[in-house]
């Protein structure tokens, strides 16, 4: 028999703006046994995570990219902008 909650789905959390780095959403979310941190780039502290070692951590990430992104934008200098701006 199978547990549908912990055999197929992962919990995880966003990046809580309480928290003043990543490793404080790290530690928060090993001790609360979630499996995933969502990286809001709206936050100057997710924008380094690259420089980071977290392979250590069992924990995964997901980006949430800027929200002022807009990709159906009818400004093609906007969104050419906001393109090189988000790579």
């Amino acid at each position: 028999m199978y547990n549908i909650i912990s055999d197929y789905m992962k919990y995880g959390m966003p990046t809580l703006i309480e928290f003043k780095n990543i490793w404080e959403n790290v530690e928060f979310a090993l001790k609360h046994n979630l499996k995933f941190i969502e990286l809001n780039m709206d936050l100057p502290y997710c924008l380094a995570i690259n420089k980071l070692n977290l392979k250590e951590y069992n924990i995964e990430f997901t980006m949430h990219l800027t929200e002022k992104l807009n990709v159906a934008s009818l400004n093609n200098d906007l969104r050419k902008k906001l393109f090189k701006r988000s790579s």
